[in-house]
């Protein structure tokens, strides 16, 4: 028999997997009894209800009836909603189709009247769904189309691939490939694997034969798919499928066997001998097309060993007729007389009962009318009732407005007193918030002032170093070179003399190195870019680590000040990790995007807990931090031991 796949949008019957402990129930009983009537209370109901309603149907719809009158007294709508969503559920598990469907209507009512369009959605989804589980297809339709503008692409997928079944059970084949492109392409979209594959196993229909040969098709596309995400059920569904194709091709009866023990592997696995009557059954069928009456036979009778556990009436009929033809392809007359007069019997079975269920639906049909419209005298005599009690309330409100009136105005006496208190407090307060700033603009102007007068020292300290003391220096070189040409000396007061001019050499490129530390002539001529490169040139020559220099982006030409505290700041952090940090690579980037410049120092080096950092008895993040505060930056550090460390340094300017 075909295998569509179905799935019961919103109603959550499999997917609501609370443990359903005995001692979670009474906890959840003790808490409600002790909670306020308010949204708190409603969801603990909820959630009982929810562990209930399995087990306990009829107990879960008496606690969302509870749910739905509170949220009406503490006016919370959409709560409501949620509380008649779970009535209908509650109903659905109970057989109350009629009851169920009204709790749904309200619910819509409830999300049309707030404008919520998927909680719209959802309840005109679970209408169809209860038309669907009675088998009344045309209006489970009917609230399947009325639902579909409300939902999102991955629920409507899912809605259209059990209308594709629908459509194919009813014989409306042009809709049923109409909603099944659709549930491909949306499927598609939301990458929704699930409804794709059940789109395209609903597709399938052995009641067409164009249908048939093109799901098929359908079936070989998402064979590989099912595979792959390794789901055991819609493999089931596209083997069987697959079967019922080959079936009817002589040629290809013993891909149809091979589908069919593909199935039973399956099934074996997950031990549901509910689906293994339906492989034996196929099995048979397949067997008597190839004459094989012998094992036809066999699978018939293994079905039939399991008809009393599982099968249905439709079962019993085609076991039996398989039987009998098995039989008499054996040559088996009596038997297969008293197999074909078992099948007779059921076959009338099955007519009486087709028969009883559709008189069952139209009796169902007339109820539910009937009672629809007892419900509704039965909501407009409740309407009247409510708007007398409205009409004696408008008159207590009144007296209780009265009594409010002279309350408040002796409450706006007593807050006027009150505010001006406040007042005066707030007032102080701000002094106080006033007088905190300026010790900060106080404290900032102080710490500008010396890194002012610290980078002008140093300015002035490397000039007169490099034009001064190192002319001087170089002078006496020059001195000492012309006078080496002129005097005569022993050998070993030529190895004192040539000494004396290295030592001279070092003298000169140790003062160079100390006036450039000070302040960099690149710095001065170049910019900060050029320098910090220079400066990570310098680092890497030594061999110890590797520093790599990043530019992003076109770098203008800061104002001096800026240039060199940032320069400073990078010199003090990239030291900093040559020194502790035990790194093999050291990263500074410096970027500049609209008014915004942007610099790091990262290292891969062993990391430290940022809780030292408030615990630094040295000079160098204090400096560091007084930097950025005078260039009014942000400093960020990201670093955890093991991990090494990275320093952000976030400017505008």
């Amino acid at each position: 028999m075909l295998k569509p796949i179905h799935i019961f949008l919103f109603l959550l019957l499999v997917t609501r997997g609370f443990s359903q402990s005995i001692n979670v129930r009474d906890s959840l009983k003790m808490q409600i009894a002790n909670s306020n009537e308010d949204t708190l209370k409603i969801n603990l109901m909820m959630t009982l209800g929810i562990l209930l309603e399995e087990e306990h149907p009829q107990e879960a719809l008496k606690i969302y009836q509870e749910g739905a009158k509170l949220s009406r007294k503490i006016k919370s709508p959409q709560k409501e909603f949620t509380s008649l969503i779970n009535q209908g559920i509650a109903n659905f598990l109970l057989g109350k189709w009629d009851s169920a469907i009204f709790a749904y209507n309200k619910a819509y009512a409830i999300a049309n009247d707030l404008g919520l369009k998927e909680k719209m959605g959802v309840a005109l989804v679970d209408i169809g769904n209860v038309y669907l589980a009675i088998n009344q297809y045309p209006e489970a339709i009917e609230y399947y189309q009325k639902a579909e503008p409300y939902l999102n692409s991955r629920q409507t997928g899912t809605l259209f691939a059990n209308m594709i079944d629908i459509f194919n059970k009813i014989g409306r084949y042009k809709e049923m490939m109409e909603y099944g492109n659709k549930a491909i392409q949306l499927a598609a979209i939301s990458l929704d694997t699930v409804a794709w594959l059940d789109a395209h196993i609903n597709m399938f229909s052995e009641k067409n034969d164009t249908l048939e040969k093109s799901g098929f098709e359908l079936l070989k596309k998402a064979l590989p798919v099912a595979h792959r995400k390794k789901d055991k059920y819609r493999l089931q569904a596209i083997y069987n499928n697959m079967a019922i194709y080959y079936t009817d091709i002589p040629q290809y009866y013993d891909s149809a066997l091979w589908c069919m023990d593909r199935c039973e592997e399956l099934k074996r696995i997950d031990n549901a001998q509910s689906g293994m009557i339906d492989v034996y059954m196929m099995r048979a069928k397949v067997y008597l097309k190839k004459k094989d009456f012998v094992a036809s036979k066999k699978n018939g009778l293994l079905a039939l060993a399991l008809a009393p556990k599982t099968a249905l009436v439709t079962h019993w009929e085609h076991i039996y007729q398989n039987l009998a033809l098995a039989e008499e392809g054996m040559k088996n007359y009596p038997s297969s007389v008293g197999f074909f007069k078992k099948y007779t019997f059921y076959r009338d079975s099955v007519e009486t009962l087709r028969k009883s269920e559709l008189s069952a639906q139209l009796d169902a049909r007339y109820q539910s009318e009937k009672k629809e419209r007892e419900i509704d005298q039965l909501e407009r005599q409740k309407e009247k009732q409510e708007q007398g009690i409205r009409f004696r309330n408008l008159i207590i409100q009144f007296g209780v407005m009265v009594f409010a009136f002279l309350l408040l105005i002796a409450f706006l006496f007593y807050r006027n007193i009150k505010n001006k208190q406040r007042l005066v407090e707030q007032q102080k307060e701000i002094q106080s918030s006033k007088i905190v700033e300026l010790e900060k603009d106080k404290q900032l102007v102080i710490s500008e002032t010396i890194v002012k007068s610290q980078e002008e020292e140093r300015g002035r300290v490397a000039k007169d170093l490099h034009d001064g003391l190192g002319g001087m220096l170089w002078g006496v070189k020059l001195s000492l070179f012309n006078m080496k040409g002129n005097m005569i000396l022993s050998n070993e007061h030529v190895q004192i003399f040539e000494r004396s001019l290295d030592m001279l050499d070092n003298s000169i490129h140790e003062l160079r190195r100390v006036a450039h530390n000070l302040m960099p002539e690149a710095l001065v001529k170049f910019g900060l870019t050029s320098s910090l490169k220079d400066f990570c040139d310098f680092v890497n020559s030594s061999n110890v680590v590797r520093v790599i220099f990043q530019q992003v982006g076109t770098m203008p030409r800061f104002d001096l000040s800026v240039e060199v505290v940032l320069y400073r700041v990078v010199n003090e952090l990239v030291n900093n990790a040559l020194r502790h940090a035990s790194a093999k690579e050291i990263i500074v980037q410096i970027n500049y995007d609209a008014a915004l410049l942007t610099l790091t120092v990262e290292d891969n080096g062993v990391g430290f807990d940022q809780a030292l950092l408030a615990k630094a008895k040295g000079a160098g993040w204090p400096n560091i931090k007084s930097r950025i505060a005078f260039l009014k930056g942000t400093l960020d550090v990201e670093t955890s031991p093991g991990n090494g460390t990275a320093i952000n340094i976030t400017i505008s300017i």
